[in-house]
Parts: C-alpha cells; sequence; structure tokens
C-alpha cells in the first residue's frame, strides 16, 4: 500500500495544476449577483488593473493569484470582476478572463453590456495595439452607438436611428 500513497499526493498536485487551467479555458463564465462585466482600460502594477464598466465608469480590480502565472490580460481585453463590499480604492476582483468565444457565447444569451458591443476593438492584433493613442479622431468619427448586432454577430443597419426629427 506505500507505493499508493506517493502516486496519490502526486496526482493531487497535478489535478490542481490542471484545474486553475481548465477553470480558465473551458468555462463559459456568467456574471453573477454582484458580478459584472468590465474591460481593461490599463495594468496599474501591483496586480491591480484599471477597469470601465459598460457605463464608462472607472475604476480598479485587482488580480487574484491564481491567473497571476498563466493568463496574460492586456488593454481591450473583457473580465468578469466580482464586487468587494469594503473595497475602499480595489472596488473588485477578476473572477473570469474572457476569451473571444466566451464573449460570443455572452452575447448569444444576451448577458452582454450594450455598451460592449465593439468586440472587433478587444480581437484587434498586437501589431495595431502598438500604435499610438494619436488616432484619437478615427475613434469619434465612428459612430458607436447607431450600430447594433444580433445574435450572430451582425451588425443591424439602423435607419431610424440616424434622422432625429421627431
Amino acid at each position: 500500500g506505500e507505493h499508493l500513497q506517493v502516486d496519490r499526493s502526486n496526482m493531487s498536485q497535478a489535478t490542481k495544476k490542471k484545474h486553475v487551467a481548465r477553470e480558465v479555458l473551458e468555462d463559459y463564465p456568467e456574471p453573477t449577483e454582484g458580478q459584472q462585466i468590465v474591460r481593461i482600460v490599463a495594468p496599474r502594477g501591483n496586480n491591480l488593473h484599471e477597469v470601465e464598466q459598460a457605463d464608462g465608469e472607472k475604476f480598479l480590480c485587482s488580480m487574484p493569484t491564481k491567473f497571476r502565472k498563466n493568463v496574460w490580460i492586456k488593454r481591450g481585453d473583457y473580465v468578469i470582476c466580482e464586487h468587494i463590499p469594503e473595497g475602499d480604492k480595489v472596488k473588485a476582483e477578476i473572477v473570469h478572463i474572457l476569451f473571444p468565444d466566451q464573449v460570443r457565447e455572452l452575447q448569444k444569451r444576451s448577458l452582454w453590456p450594450e455598451t460592449f458591443t465593439d468586440t472587433g476593438k478587444a480581437e484587434r492584433t498586437e501589431q495595431e495595439d502598438l500604435i499610438s493613442e494619436s488616432d484619437s479622431e478615427e475613434d469619434e468619427s465612428e459612430d458607436g452607438d447607431a450600430v447594433r448586432y444580433d445574435e450572430l454577430g451582425n451588425i443591424i443597419e439602423d435607419e431610424d436611428a440616424e434622422s432625429d426629427d421627431d
């Protein structure tokens, strides 16, 4: 029975590691009570990230230890964070990091915030991310509000949105 014990301790080590990776990759998480989908604005060091809510309000979110080693997040990525009630400067903790297919799944389930439907931005290539912030005129010219998507992610042309004479 002795060698059995050795095996068991080895296994728990491996399964633990596997479990974190699986939790990150295979789940299709949904925000539950007290959680919300936010967009990463900027890393603030010390495992803190500045994030933006769908309504544009920004706050600090902490990155739990289990993610630090095996997941990289960058500006424009989406995460689900959980509100920390007693949070002073840090208002929430990241509970899920959302990959593009998880984002699509949330959109299919109508759980995605309207404001964040410009997911094209999140899937930009690394190279485009390196372009300096000075291309802000481009951003203003695109009228993000008039663009709507159906469940398949196709843009719904909304003719009426333009003319606002009653």
